[in-house]
């Protein structure tokens, strides 16, 4: 699997790896399997997974200056799961990646419009595929459409697909970039089509790279962020003696990160992995 779409994985990875159970709206519980906070901690996302079957997949958002309070972003995701959820540094879009079985995924944009009301904007993902397309081999099979990080100008994706030659499976993905001021989408690459199951490091294609590179340092940036954030908004909260529990707690957390090398799935799963321990705690803290 290409490198450039772990992130999107990774939020999968972590519904299944760290659940955190609290009182949904109905009676029954609902399990929260992550929490993303926005660049300013003025916001925290949700991500939730019923107990229903198929599980019924949603999306909240919480003001952090009125933690009991929440709102629902999108539909209900039926069946599928979540494939990452990122916040734009002005925190004015979310971008909410859809899981669709084993392959497929779709991106879904949503407008902050006031307060924690965020609203879907035009699918973007059929303007997606048509790029694609027009530009991939015969054969090709369109699968899915990832954000990948937010910009200046606007939100990087990757559309993916597959294909079949002469007994060789291989595929097929492209960057592309939405931009939500004039809702348009352009491509930023050509297709990279390698054999399916190539490691990154085989004869890698120097553009791919870049785009690459220059995405999951995004994507680590952020989860760094997040962590400091919710840390710094978790501690105030704290009587003298938790205070004092949790800051040497998170100095030896942070011994344990940075004897991971970074670029790495155990990585990024540990430091999320914290975020999510920490935004429950911040949720279920008793304010001084």
């Amino acid at each position: 699997m290409r490198a450039v779409i772990r992130s999107s994985f990774l939020a999968l990875l972590l519904s299944a790896a760290s659940h955190s159970t609290v009182a949904g709206d109905s009676t029954s519980a609902t399990e929260f399997s992550n929490y993303i906070i926005s660049w300013s901690g003025d916001l925290l996302f949700v991500t939730s997974e019923s107990h229903e079957a198929p599980p019924i997949h949603r999306v909240f958002v919480i003001e952090t200056a009125h933690p009991d309070q929440r709102t629902a972003i999108g539909d209900d995701y039926e069946g599928k799961g979540f494939a990452g959820v990122y916040c734009s540094s002005d925190e004015k879009w979310l971008c909410v990646n859809v899981g669709i079985g084993v392959h497929g995924a779709a991106c879904h944009v949503f407008k902050h419009s006031a307060e924690r009301r965020f609203e879907p904007i035009p699918d973007i993902n059929a303007k997606v595929e048509s790029l694609f397309e027009s530009g991939a081999n015969p054969g090709v099979t369109f699968d899915a459409v990832y954000g990948l990080c937010w910009s200046e100008k606007g939100l990087l994706l990757v559309a993916s697909g597959r294909g079949q030659k002469n007994d060789q499976f291989y595929t097929d993905e492209m960057f592309l970039e939405y931009r939500p001021a004039n809702q348009e989408v352009a491509p930023l690459s050509k297709h990279f089509v390698s054999p399916m199951g190539t490691d990154d490091s085989t004869n890698p294609d120097p553009e791919y790279q870049r785009w690459d590179s220059s995405s999951l340092k995004a994507y680590e940036q952020s989860i760094q962020h997040q962590l400091n954030v919710i840390y710094n908004l978790l501690l105030p909260k704290l009587d003298a003696a938790n205070k004092a529990k949790l800051m040497s707690e998170q100095k030896q957390w942070e011994f344990a990160r940075d004897k991971k090398p970074s670029g790495r799935y155990e990585r990024d799963l540990f430091i999320q992995q914290r975020i999510n321990a920490l935004a429950a705690r911040f949720l279920g803290a008793p304010s001084q």
